[in-house]
């Protein structure tokens, strides 16, 4: 993955994961280092007591058993490794996890094992184990070289034993020196050969794809750095985009046309854009946090599409996930989309969003259609949300409260309130004295001076990792003239003193 530093990865796992974590590092001596909490180090000891009802049934089954045990490529084990076994575990062998430990360190590699006060398999590990387990990886980070002393006082400190612990030298990998900027290149399509020009007449939404696939068979040899599976086709634009890490070959037009795989679309001689993709991971999974929907048929008789829009947007609001206001139809080309809270899988909003789609008379099909901004402005698409990215409200022109909900902030939480600042500083139309942060309630506030460019205003908040933002506004009382004020005065003054 771009932006990660894999010479700077750990693998850790609990039970039969721990025993994976030791397997995984035995085969992969560049991991940084290996965390077990709990595992089975000794897989030929546990099964026997099975093998006669295994055996018949799985033939060389004591073979993949021994394979898969990790005190079976013991030696193979160098890079550092934290161990945590609780001393009355039923459930795995803290003893041959401790003889396990001894033979490590017999060996030099860099061993801690500690011992948790726990009789459990599984809680010991979740309040003394974890904690243990960050701090000893934050130790192995900052070393710049071989340990010569052992490292208890973390253990001590917190009233674990700590069984065994050696230091032997761990070489330090040299860092990866390689360019990880991704960047977005769209192309102007000046054409495509007879085939593709004839079936694309007649079905483009199939041929399409079939299109984007083969320009991403030819990408392998013309843009070695591309990034799979980003290629994308827009017909209504006639431009073709993809994503590549560090340099851009030249003439990519030419290089299409001398490919025998891509010759068969034709692109200008100068790319359209040329733009930075962000590596944050946060703002990716956020960005990506939304469906969209190809509507294949309109019940005529049930329809009306303002109705049915709001129809839809009250039946999405049923959905514990869904972003009020978030939803955009666009009659006109043929697709929906909202945006969702929290990540995880989406089949079961799917298959909601259907239902309530079918309601108001629309039959949709969940598909992925890549939208921009510019699509997600157009004028003309029905919308229920009077704040869609990259546009400004009528009424915004004149003083109002803008309230901003978030669902997710992926900074520090400490550091909130910094963010907030840094993502509204130089807005000439924002007030800057009356922004007010709530994070317990996830908002943030603030009163306009002038007309708000809520594109501009979202995307200063992501770039701030603020994401799932719902933009509402609302307008503020009034102020008084200077002569209301006047005369207001005038009346409290009269009022005390009984002339009134």
């Amino acid at each position: 993955m771009p932006g990660v530093d894999k010479n700077n990865v750990f693998i850790a796992g609990h039970s039969s994961a721990g025993t994976l974590s030791l397997l995984f590092a035995e085969h992969y001596p560049q991991i940084k280092g290996c965390l077990a909490y709990a595992p089975s180090v000794d897989l030929e000891h546990n099964f026997k007591p099975h093998l006669a009802q295994l055996k018949p049934v799985l033939p060389g089954v004591e073979h993949f058993i021994k394979k898969s045990s990790p005190n079976s490529h013991l030696s193979n084990l160098t890079c550092p490794v934290f161990l945590f076994h609780s001393r009355e575990d039923q459930v795995t062998s803290f003893a041959n996890t401790q003889i396990f430990a001894n033979q490590l360190k017999q060996q030099g590699t860099d061993v801690e094992f500690v011992a948790g006060n726990g009789g459990d398999h599984y809680q010991t590990m979740i309040s003394e184990g974890i904690p243990l387990g960050i701090e000893w990886i934050k130790k192995i980070v900052a070393m710049s070289g071989p340990a010569t002393t052992p490292d208890s006082q973390m253990a001590a400190s917190a009233g674990k034993p700590v069984v065994s612990v050696t230091a032997a030298t761990t070489p330090t990998s040299p860092q990866l020196q390689i360019d990880l900027t991704r960047h977005l290149v769209k192309y102007k399509i000046n054409g495509f050969d007879d085939f593709y020009t004839r079936v694309l007449k007649a079905q483009p939404i199939v041929w399409k794809s079939g299109i984007e696939r083969t320009v991403e068979r030819g990408l392998e040899d013309i843009v070695p750095e591309y990034t799979k599976g980003s290629v994308r086709l827009n017909l209504v634009e006639m431009t073709l985009s993809f994503e590549y890490l560090g340099e851009l070959p030249e003439d990519i037009p030419q290089k299409f046309a001398d490919n025998i795989i891509t010759q068969s679309v034709k692109l200008d001689s100068q790319p359209l854009s040329i733009e930075k993709v962000s590596h944050d991971p946060n703002a990716t999974l956020m960005q990506g946090n939304f469906l969209t929907f190809r509507i294949r048929n309109l019940n005529r008789l049930q329809l009306n599409r303002n109705a049915s829009t709001k129809i839809v947007e009250v039946n999405l609001k049923q959905i514990n996930r869904y972003v009020p206001d978030s939803l955009i139809i666009n009659y006109d080309e043929k697709w929906a989309y909202f945006k969702l809270k929290g990540v995880g899988d989406k089949s079961e909003v799917k298959r909601a969003a259907i239902r309530a789609f079918t309601a108001a008379g629309l039959f949709v099909t969940p598909e992925k259609i890549n939208l921009t901004e510019t699509d997600l402005a157009k004028n003309g698409t029905t919308e229920t949300s009077s704040t869609k990215p990259g546009r400004e409200s009528a009424a915004s022109n004149t003083k109002q409260k803008f309230v901003i909900h978030y669902g997710v902030y992926g900074g520090n939480s400490l550091k909130i309130k910094d963010s907030v600042k840094r993502s509204l500083k130089g807005f000439v139309w924002v007030d800057q004295s009356s922004i007010k942060i709530n994070p317990d309630a996830k908002m943030i506030s603030f009163n306009n001076r002038s007309a708000v460019d809520n594109g501009a205003l979202e995307r200063a908040l992501t770039r701030n990792k603020f994401y799932q933002l719902n933009i509402t506004q609302e307008a503020l009382p009034e102020e008084k003239s200077a002569l209301d004020k006047s005369d207001s005065a005038s009346e409290k003054t009269e009022a005390k003193a009984g002339t009134k």
